[in-house]
């Protein structure tokens, strides 16, 4: 089996790979963080499922999500946005599924395990979000300052040991903060990771 993500943040690619080994652990995993990598990834090899995001450079792109209906491959979303316009767009061009980064890893789980048997699939939270009753607004993560500044050099890829290092706290200590985030968000770290991401672009 063939799997291709296409994730533009390495934290989120990183873990988008453990979850595909954790479900299928002879998977051959292909990382690309550009949709140009994308396309030439697609063009040169045969893919059973490509998972992939939707904005790249603060650009909402369907390129690879276009190719992948040339070449026959089934595609799933997985992005930070659930405008209703979006999940459309996407469905129309054959994706098996859409998943919001901002809901719950057990959606893409679900999705990954039956990629095979779906069509238009489309996670709870997107659906939740484009219900007319419901407000769109994506809730900020809960953080401490210092919780801000682990996210921060996670995102950069700090290994954790120089995290502990430089915030002088232990390694313990520091999962421990880690752990804190998911559960006071209720949510995983993943899902943290991306309220944070869209939070500080939000702010800029």
């Amino acid at each position: 089996m063939r799997v291709l993500i296409v994730e533009d943040q390495h934290i989120i690619l990183h873990t988008l790979s453990g979850l595909v080994k954790e479900l299928y652990p002879k998977a051959i995993i292909s990382c690309t963080t550009t949709t140009v990598e994308a396309m030439t990834a697609l063009k040169n090899l045969s893919y059973d499922i490509i998972i992939a995001d939707l904005d790249f450079n603060g650009e909402k792109r369907f390129s690879v999500v276009t190719l992948a209906k040339e070449y026959n491959t089934k595609c799933i979303i997985y992005s930070a946005h659930y405008n209703l316009a979006f999940i459309k767009r996407a469905q129309e061009l054959g994706v098996v599924g859409f998943i919001s980064k901002l809901g719950n890893l057990e959606d893409l789980k679900y999705a990954l395990k039956n990629f095979n048997s779906l069509e238009k699939y489309v996670c709870s939270y997107c659906q939740l979000q484009n219900k007319p009753t419901e407000s769109n607004e994506i809730l900020s993560p809960d953080l401490t300052a210092i919780e801000e500044t682990i996210l921060d050099k996670l995102l950069i890829q700090t290994p954790r040991k120089e995290i502990a290092k430089e915030l002088n706290i232990t390694a313990n200590s520091l999962n421990t903060y880690i752990n804190r985030m998911a559960i006071k968000n209720n949510c995983n770290l993943l899902v943290v990771i991306h309220r944070y991401i869209v939070w500080k672009r939000s702010k800029n």
